[in-house]
């Protein structure tokens, strides 16, 4: 999450038995990064980031913090429910052995929330 250009630190608050979480401030980049290694399926995760800034801020400070992004990968779930049930290969080659197997990934590459 991008931060105002004046944040100076920012410290983390993580809920009570988070686990394979981690929180990082990028000060050259002024952003805040929180990363979840695993999450199961129907819960809720919270962080409470408290910013320092280095001057008084006199504008709309979500305005300058911008928008939320968010990149995850979801591994053996199809969103669309597209299924492969056929696929036939074209080119045969006896150097080439193909795998029997599907694996279906949802991934995210640009979810965006903003403030």
């Amino acid at each position: 999450m991008p931060v105002p250009a004046y944040t100076m630190r920012a410290s983390f608050e993580l809920e009570a038995g988070a686990v394979g979480q981690t929180t990082d401030f990028k000060e050259g980049s002024r952003r805040l990064e929180w990363n979840l290694k695993k999450i199961v399926g129907g819960s809720e995760h919270t962080l409470r980031a408290k910013l320092t800034f280095s001057q008084e801020s006199h504008g709309n400070i979500t305005k300058e913090a911008g928008p939320v992004n968010m990149n995850f990968t979801i591994p053996m779930y199809n969103a669309s429910k597209l299924q492969v049930r056929y696929l036939q290969i074209a080119k045969k080659s006896k150097a080439y052995n193909p795998y029997r197997w599907v694996r279906y990934v949802t991934q995210a590459n640009s979810y965006v929330a903003r403030l």
